[in-house]
């Protein structure tokens, strides 16, 4: 699945920093943030069905326009399926909606 969110925003460094420290004060109780040699921050869903399934690697654009979210994986693992993607961008916009709104203008889902 190559399906991504795009958070459009003033303040994309804001939002990320605000995501990282509600994971890491674990105000975010089923979210972590972990990191690979390639990729500094993945934001991983932690409840035993999810975790380590799929990452998720933000990314602010050049323009600093919109917090970029990417599916991403451990090599080990391998690619998730859709489902697994899908279920997994679903929570995430789901804490986007309930603890962000302040952050951003709109969320756009690319396929």
């Amino acid at each position: 699945m190559k399906m991504k969110i795009k958070i459009i925003t003033k303040q994309p460094r804001a939002l990320l920093d605000a995501l990282k420290k509600m994971m890491d004060d674990q105000e975010l109780k089923t979210w972590k943030v972990d990191s690979s040699k390639t990729n500094p921050i993945l934001f991983n869903h932690t409840p035993e069905q999810w975790l380590d399934q799929v990452l998720l690697k933000p990314t602010i654009n050049i323009d600093n326009e919109y917090l970029l979210i990417e599916i991403n994986h451990w090599a080990h693992i391998g690619e998730p399926d859709d489902k697994k993607a899908g279920y997994v961008l679903g929570r995430f916009i789901e804490i986007l909606i309930v603890h962000f709104q302040k952050y951003y203008e709109k969320i756009e889902i690319i396929k």
